[in-house]
């Protein structure tokens, strides 16, 4: 497990070098700090809304991260030729995809620890609130972009970055626009018992 470890910190390390993880970070960072600043914040948001406004937020940014490094940490390799040193290793080759797995894993949790402190102080700093339950929503995201980084991986094996961050896209945006069709059917009064209950089938599957 040390060298998965290392293929894990490599890909921590290399997304700390690239500008997009910085910019997409701060980018999310700053539109949940004018959150509050909102036309209807002026005449008293609630906390549900802030919360989830910023939860949105941080949905996307954990979706571009993990689409923008899945589809790009193994090309990124293959066009540098580091691919080679490292597999000339005794890694075995499901210990390096794993620890590059694991390490956009660790991208993404960093990032959402950081906009989950973020949340945190806001919330208090406007309603002298605290909310740790956000962690569980944060963590449900979490879920969500480990397995849009899989899909983005497992594509980038044979297909462009563009392509990949397009296909991993897809799935985010069918599996939301999935979701609130079938709550709606879910809690539809006028469907039938059967309708409803296969709506909530596939909404919790």
């Amino acid at each position: 497990m040390r060298e998965t470890a290392i293929v894990a910190w490599g890909v921590v390390r290399d997304a700390l070098h690239r500008k997009v993880f910085y910019g997409v970070l701060a980018f999310t960072v700053i539109l949940i700090l004018l959150v509050p600043m909102l036309p209807s914040a002026e005449l008293g948001i609630q906390v549900d809304l802030m919360r989830e406004a910023a939860l949105g937020l941080a949905s996307i940014m954990a979706f571009l991260l993990a689409a923008i490094l899945g589809a790009t940490i193994l090309p990124s390799e293959m066009q540098r030729r580091s691919v080679y040193n490292v597999l000339s290793r005794p890694l075995r080759r499901w210990q390096y995809y794993l620890g590059k797995y694991l390490g956009l894993l660790l991208v993404v949790a960093l990032s959402l620890l950081l906009v989950y402190v973020v949340m945190l102080v806001l919330v208090y700093a406007k309603f002298s609130i605290l909310n740790p339950a956000l962690a569980k929503a944060l963590f449900t995201i979490f879920l969500e972009a480990a397995l849009l980084g899989s899909v983005a991986m497992l594509a980038s094996v044979r297909l462009s970055p563009l392509v990949c961050v397009f296909i991993t896209a897809l799935f985010y945006v069918v599996g939301h626009v999935k979701g609130d069709f079938l709550y709606q059917a879910m809690n539809e009064a006028g469907n039938g018992p059967f309708i409803r209950g296969l709506a909530g089938f596939f909404y919790y599957l």
